[in-house]
């Protein structure tokens, strides 16, 4: 028996057992809702007097003065035309500190909006995240159009993706089996498209749990069958006899 444990057709077999074993463990855990939220329409626009706000404000000390959380509870922040106008008040009202507005508006929108709804997000739920995804990378378009914001809308748009990415690695840390889920891998390819750091370094077992949750064999065969060599190639061939022979075997006894 103890040299039956020693011989590598043993730990072939009891490897392919784990790799079996964990495919329908994780299978059956997965995720696959794939009902990804879709983009809200624009609400109407909210009458929101920021001057009215602003009067008592001190422009020399503006991010300090500056009425955050009412304006937060009141403004319309998917309406960039609400956004702009806001902007084009405090630059009308102290036209010496554009740079600065712009700074201003920016920490509303960044780290005071974050402080009210991080709470929301300690807890795994992707179609929040996707939400925000979505509502975030509006800013990249907006920058894009409006060169004489692009700094402000740059600085939101980087501010709210580099959120998710941290947000996604908290989630894989607390649960990595999280990463079989669709709409986590929906989120993460989102965030590598937009070329932001995806900090998630799966293992390689990992990587084929996945990729075989996902159906993905011929991916699967082609990355065997170029990164390995001629040796490994047979070992597995025969293995993969061993397990389909009984089968023929049965098969012809009833033909």
């Amino acid at each position: 028996m103890s040299r039956f444990f020693s011989k590598p057709l043993f730990w072939i077999f009891t490897i392919l057992a784990i790799f079996i074993i964990a495919f329908f463990y994780f299978s059956v855990k997965a995720d696959y809702a794939d009902d990804i939220p879709i983009e809200r329409d624009l609400p109407s626009q909210v009458n929101f007097n920021l001057r009215s706000q602003l009067k008592s404000a001190d422009f020399n000390n503006i991010k300090s003065s500056f009425p955050y959380k009412i304006y937060l509870d009141s403004t319309n922040l998917n309406d960039i035309l609400s956004l702009s106008l806001d902007l084009a008040l405090m630059d009308s009202l102290s036209p010496h500190n554009e740079m600065l507005n712009q700074e201003t508006l920016s920490i509303a929108l960044t780290e005071k909006l974050e402080e009210r709804i991080k709470q929301g997000f300690e807890q795994y739920n992707p179609d929040s995240l996707i939400r925000m995804i979505q509502w975030a990378e509006k800013f990249n378009a907006y920058a894009g159009i409006d060169p004489a914001h692009t700094t402000l809308f740059q600085v939101i748009y980087n501010h709210w993706f580099n959120f998710a990415s941290n947000t996604l690695r908290t989630y894989y840390e607390t649960d990595n089996s999280l990463m079989y889920n669709y709409k986590f891998h929906y989120i993460y390819d989102r965030i590598k498209e937009k070329q932001f750091i995806t900090p998630i370094k799966a293992t390689n077992f990992e990587k084929v749990i996945n990729n075989m949750l996902r159906n993905k064999w011929s991916y699967l065969f082609n990355k065997f069958w170029n990164a390995t060599g001629n040796l490994y190639k047979s070992v597995v061939f025969f293995l993969v006899l061993i397990i389909i022979f009984p089968y023929i075997y049965i098969l012809k006894q009833y033909r």
